[in-house]
């Protein structure tokens, strides 16, 4: 019987060995997109809430003084999936001044998450 010195090739041990291998990447690679997608699309959620809550912000900032929208206390509005609060306190730094605390808030998966923006509007005669 003649021997073969040099082998040639893989065994099949090996090959699954390989595979198995393999495999684990993929699914390390598939966890962390699924993560990703994941991350990316609660980003967006956050982006949406501040962008629409700083547009709120501006229209409140836009009206005049004496509006209904700027009088003391609390007001609420809904908008989709979004809902903002706002409240206003007369004079509360300053002397002819309203400062305006607006949350926007927006639940997903169970969970309510929110954006707040602070700013005094001031009465100029």
């Amino acid at each position: 019987m003649k021997y073969l010195t040099q082998d040639k090739g893989f065994s099949l041990i090996e090959v699954l060995i390989a595979v198995t291998i393999f495999a684990v990447g993929l699914l390390a690679v598939a966890s962390m997109q699924f993560t990703s997608v994941k991350g990316n699309f609660s980003a967006r959620n956050v982006t949406e809430a501040i962008t629409l809550g700083q547009a709120k912000a501006e229209e409140l900032y836009t009206l005049a003084y004496d509006h209904g929208d700027l009088s003391a206390g609390v007001h609420t509005q809904a908008l989709g999936y979004y809902n903002y609060q706002w409240t206003v306190v007369d004079n509360d730094v300053l002397n002819n001044t309203k400062t305006i605390t607006l949350d926007v808030q927006y639940t997903r998966d169970g969970q309510t998450k929110q954006a707040r923006i602070v700013m005094a509007k001031p009465d100029i005669i």
